[in-house]
């Protein structure tokens, strides 16, 4: 499939590579077709890009990258909804927020997108957890965090 991207022109994508989410994002339910594109090479951040809307691209990453010990327990309904098979067949990632004003770069722990690498299929669920939240701060926009990868990110993102 070929797509028009603000970010990184006109790519193409293998059908398969496609991830359908039926549901679209929280808030923006009529974009149901996205792809996974890296940000740049050996960076930890990906583009989680709308097929068919050049300029809906949200900015993800993997929690883990974010919480060493992130995890999450879905409920039975995206479970099914899902059709997960077992636990490693899904893929984790949460949206990241680079605010320019308040200086700081966050993440969205409380609601993953969570993909079903086999069938392709996605869902973003809010968690029932008191544990993580909406903007978790990752690091101050231009300080040096801890991970370099992540550093490195978002040098290139932002």
């Amino acid at each position: 499939m070929i797509i028009n991207t603000t970010r990184f022109g006109v790519i193409e994508v293998d059908d398969d590579a496609l991830i359908s989410m039926p549901e679209g994002m929280i808030g923006m339910s009529e974009h149901r077709s996205y792809c996974l594109i890296d940000h740049q090479p050996e960076s930890v951040f990906k583009w989680l890009q709308s097929t068919h809307d050049a300029d809906l691209a949200f900015l993800v990453i993997d929690p883990s990258d974010v919480v060493a010990d992130y995890e999450i327990v879905l409920p039975d309904w995206d479970v099914e909804f899902l059709q997960l098979r077992d636990t490693g067949e899904a893929v984790v990632m949460a949206t990241v927020t680079i605010d320019t004003e308040a200086e700081t770069v966050s993440s969205n722990l409380l609601a993953p997108v969570v993909i079903n690498a086999r069938t392709r299929l996605g869902r973003q669920v809010i968690l029932d957890s008191d544990q993580y939240g909406v903007k978790h701060e990752i690091c101050p926009l231009r300080a040096t965090c801890a991970e370099p990868a992540l550093k490195q990110g978002l040098d290139r993102a932002a």
